[in-house]
This record gives C-alpha cells, structure tokens and sequence, in this order.
C-alpha cells in the first residue's frame, strides 16, 4: 500500500492518510480476481475484481471531472493535469475515455509490478551476499564524490550504476513480474513449424525464455 500512496499523490495528488482507502481496497480487490475463473456472478473474485475496476474508474473519472471545473489553473501540478490539457487540445492525441484507462493502469501497474519486484530483488541480494557487496560498494562511491552527502540521486548518477543495473536485471530474470502476457496475433504466423493463424489469442510465459538452459548455462543461478 506504501507505493500506492506515493504514486497516487504523485499521479493525481491523491493522498492515502487523509482519505477513506477505497481507492486502494478497489484496487486490491481487482488485483485478487484479476488470475481467476472469469465467472462474473456476485460472490465470485472475478465478479469483485470487475467491481473493483468500475469503482476506481468512477472514483477517477469524478476527479477528472472536479478537476476540469478549475478555473485558471496555467500550470499543471501533476499526471492528471497533464491528461486533461492534452484532452482539451484541438487535435488531442487520446480521448479522456483513454486518459482514464492510463491512469487505472499506471496506478495499478506501478504498486503490482514494483513490490513484486523489490520482493523478488530483495530475495536475490539475500541469497547472493557478494552481490549486496559489491552494489553497496558501488553507491558509497557515488555519496563518496558528492559535495553534498544528503542531495538526491541525479540522472548521471544513475547511468553510472551499472551494476545496479545488471542486479536488477537478473532479479527480474529470475523472478519476472509478469507470469504471463496476452496477445492476439494480427496476422498469421509461422515458428519452427508451428502455424498461428490470425485471430489467435496466445499467452506467453516469459519464464520459458528466462529459465531456458539453451539460452543461459545455469539458468537457476545468478550471475550480474
């Protein structure tokens, strides 16, 4: 819920502590039913899940709605703001049916994948003791050359944390925060002899590639 809140504030300014969590208990609710039996009858997780959706997606189209009513605002104070200029354009790029879509899935997206990520990279730093090392060697060294030990992180700072990088992508390789993916193929296709045809609806399972022994030579291992 911690990362919830700080995005929500940061996208729509819509802080947790002061309000009554529904958005939250809306969002979880779509989270537990999301993988289930899509059998939408009242009682069932997938009948919750699709509630939960409706009800963030009302929750946000008010706030799109109360925001709008603003007059003079000429600067924009956060994602929202954004959104709603670019629907006021007279050529928008989206519609504000799309803008509410984005935000439902850059809020849920952003606490979903993230504490699946930091769970499964904590995990891998536990497990790999050298590794927390030699990533904490690297950022001492990055306060080390700072005139100010307590500033924030720059943009330069973070391209020069290569292993950072190369920790954080093998933690993802090892536990990837997206079991699975749903596609529809647009046209027919043809893979090591297998025929798709057009229309198809496939799942793909990034751990087949990820943990593939043909692709890495110890695939349970990791090796930044």
């Amino acid at each position: 819920m911690m990362i919830f809140s700080v995005t929500a504030k940061k996208l729509i300014s819509y802080d947790s502590s002061t309000s009554d969590g529904k958005m939250w208990k809306h969002y979880d609710a779509f989270a537990q039913g999301l993988i289930t039996l899509p059998l939408c009858i009242p009682g069932t997780a997938f009948y919750k899940c699709m509630q939960g959706r409706k009800n963030v997606m009302k929750m946000l189209k008010e706030m799109l709605n109360e925001r709008k009513k603003i007059e003079g605002r000429h600067e924009s104070i956060d994602f929202l703001d954004v959104l709603i200029e670019e629907v006021k354009e007279d050529n928008p790029s989206m519609t504000e049916n799309t803008a509410l879509n984005l935000l439902f899935s850059l809020l849920f997206g952003s606490f979903d994948t993230t504490s699946s990520g930091i769970t499964g990279m904590l995990k891998f730093l536990t497990d790999n003791p050298e590794a927390l090392r030699e990533l904490t060697e690297e950022r001492n060294n990055i306060r080390r050359k700072r005139a100010d030990l307590n500033s924030e992180i720059t943009w330069e700072e973070y391209k020069s944390m290569k292993f950072t990088s190369h920790v954080i992508h093998e933690a993802l390789r090892l536990a990837s925060i997206t079991p699975m993916m749903f596609r529809e193929a647009i046209e027919d296709v043809h893979i090591k002899g297998f025929a798709i045809p057009k229309g198809s609806k496939i799942m793909i399972c990034p751990s087949t590639v990820h943990l593939n022994p043909v692709v890495y030579e110890d695939p349970i291992h990791s090796i930044p």
